[in-house]
């Protein structure tokens, strides 16, 4: 079977290959699933690099989530058969022809829908879901506000949240984004700026509950400037690469919390209970067929450097996500 490793921790492009391994073994209770398709995250760029601490340094393979079809199932698996389309757990290592995967790991994925939006469903739709629900008592009519709103788990937390009744401000780092995000439904999209916690108020009435932070550095003291008394600025991506940072006032005197996002601390926040309805959420939004993230490029594995230089921005902008696939048809 065809897989992407690398021997040691540098650049992606450089240390990633292709490379031809034995087809794994199954033991009891597992079943082998052919990929289908699996995106390249930033976390996969900073693992290769060796940045980031909870992946061992080099050699390794990398990927987080992906969608396929299990092709064989070890003699004590039940309620699974050879076909069956499913939804990879996340765990580093995805990025192979072939995988072997405990069983009870795996979720069902619906037939009908492109495997690059499914492959999507692990991290960034699960992602959503957890910034809406493991950190705060959302209510119906309540305001949240969140940057980088472009960003595929930003629209993901755009529909989910409008199913639930939550109103959301979107918040861009750029003007050409606003018009995109408004033809694709989103009614409040503004241009970040020292004002914004001002314009936020203007629209809501009041400041948002909940400020959801995919940038860090100073974006995250402007997030922290509007979002109400004793409110939090839920962290979880770090697209400037700087530190998280709050204005004192709004420490001190306003009682706003810094909160950091990990999806295997949230799933532990919302518990056995809480993991099954979140289950039972993202099956319904996949059955709908609504899943329509932003898709910029599918590569074959044999196109792997191409790949990640696009997901890196090395050739300029990158919008939405890449996504490798062991044959592109």
């Amino acid at each position: 079977m065809k897989s992407l490793a690398y021997d040691r921790n540098g650049e992606p492009w450089d240390e990633l290959r292709l490379v031809e391994r034995p087809q794994p073994r199954m033991d009891g209770g597992m079943v082998l699933v052919r990929l289908e398709a699996t995106p390249v995250h930033i976390a996969d760029l900073k693992a290769i690099r060796g940045e980031l601490p909870f992946v061992p340094p080099g050699p390794g393979v990398p990927g987080f989530e992906g969608v396929g079809r299990i092709i064989d199932c070890a003699h004590d698996v039940t309620g699974w058969a050879p076909g069956d389309r499913v939804i990879l757990p996340m765990a580093y290592g995805a990025w192979s022809e072939v995988l072997a995967i405990r069983s009870g790991d795996l979720w069902r994925a619906p037939e009908g829908l492109r495997p690059e939006q499914l492959a999507l469903v692990r991290i960034n739709l699960s992602t959503a879901y957890l910034l809406l629900h493991a950190y705060a008592r959302l209510e119906r009519g309540d305001w949240i506000v969140q940057n980088a709103a472009n960003s595929n788990v930003a629209h993901y937390v755009a529909q989910l949240a409008a199913s639930a009744g939550i109103n959301v401000i979107d918040v861009v780092r750029r003007p050409e984004l606003v018009a995109p995000l408004e033809g694709a439904g989103r009614r409040l999209v503004l241009v970040d700026g020292a004002d914004i916690a001002a314009r936020i108020v203007r629209i809501a009435g009041s400041r948002p509950c909940l400020a959801l932070d995919a940038i860090g550095g100073t974006a995250t003291t402007r997030l922290g400037a509007c979002v109400a008394d004793d409110g939090c600025v839920l962290a979880y991506g770090f697209l400037a690469e700087q530190p998280y940072a709050l204005a004192y006032a709004d420490v001190m005197f306003r009682n706003v919390r810094l909160q950091g996002m990990m999806t295997d601390r949230a799933m532990d926040r919302i518990g056995a209970g809480g993991r099954a309805t979140m289950v039972a959420v993202l099956q319904s939004v996949m059955a709908s067929g609504v899943l329509d993230a932003e898709i910029a490029g599918i590569y074959a594995f044999e196109e792997i450097q191409a790949a990640l230089r696009h997901a890196a921005g090395i050739d300029g902008r990158r919008a939405g996500k890449v996504i490798p696939v062991p044959d592109k048809a």
